[in-house]
Formats: C-alpha cells, structure tokens, sequence
C-alpha cells in the first residue's frame, strides 16, 4: 500500500541517508511525555484557579509545555545522524523556544477561556 512511498531498496550512493541513536531518540520521547504530562496537569489546574494564581498557572504551563515541546524536537534532531556537517545558529535555535512557549501560550489561553 505504501510501497510508492518510500524508497527500500535500491538506493542511488548520491543519495546522503542517515541512522537515529536510539538513547537520543527514547529521551526524546521521555522529554515528550513529562512535558506533556507537567503542561496537560498546570492546563487542569489553570481552570480550578482563580486570579493571580490562575496568572501564574498559565505562564507556568505555557514555559513547561514549550520547553517539552521544543526540547522533545531539538532532541530528537540531535538523534538523526548524517554524514552532512551542520550547525545550529543560536538565534535561531533561542527563537525556536521562544515561538514554541508562546503557542503553548495561546493554547492555555483558549483552554483558560473555558470554550471547548
């Protein structure tokens, strides 16, 4: 059914293929998991709470889920090996988990609205 889909045989040698490191990708997915399970217990909380604490629940939350989020990827990027040298650019790997704490923001913000 997906045989189209990817290619398992026959690989052309110009080809750059790469293999994973299995601890960084199972830390990878323990990242995931504690990240999501600290962000989805703040989200509880963030709806039984009432004013500031309810204030510092959601940005608790929002910097628990996005570190999970962005740490869970950058991990997991690390655990792709390749011949290919790179390089990540510090900026750009800081606004990465800038963007990532601020949608998790936006998302316990429309969990905090009480709308779903």
């Amino acid at each position: 059914m997906f045989g189209e889909l990817f290619v398992t045989d026959n690989i052309h040698p110009m080809i750059e293929t790469g293999k994973y490191t299995l601890s960084l990708v199972l830390l990878s997915y323990a990242i995931a998991c504690f990240g999501s399970f600290v962000g989805i217990r703040m989200a509880m909380d963030l709806c039984l709470a009432q004013g500031r604490r309810r204030n510092w629940l959601h940005l608790q939350g929002a910097v628990a889920f996005g570190i999970g989020i962005w740490s869970m990827h950058f991990v997991g990027m690390l655990a792709y090996n390749t011949n290919i040298v790179h390089e990540y650019d510090p900026l750009l790997t800081s606004l990465s988990l800038i963007i990532a704490v601020l949608l998790a923001a936006g998302m316990l913000s429309f969990i905090r609205s009480g709308t779903l």
